[in-house]
């Protein structure tokens, strides 16, 4: 709803509302990095990153696997 409502407005409401959107995607993932350092001293770094870019990436493979 939100998105239809952005692209009714001028070319610069969307990519402002574009960066904005990124911006709080990866404010969120920084956020949640820390809280999962501050609950966890003793997790496993690799795998967390590495789930967490698989799960980042998951529309990408769904894509390749349906075409």
């Amino acid at each position: 709803m939100r998105l239809r409502a952005i692209t009714r407005r001028t070319e610069t409401a969307t990519v402002t509302a574009f960066v904005a959107g990124e911006f709080f995607k990866i404010a969120s993932i920084v956020g949640l990095l820390v809280l999962a350092w501050v609950l966890y001293p003793d997790l496993h770094w690799g795998a967390l990153l590495i789930g967490l870019i698989l799960a980042l990436k998951a529309n990408l493979f769904a894509f390749l696997v349906k075409t």
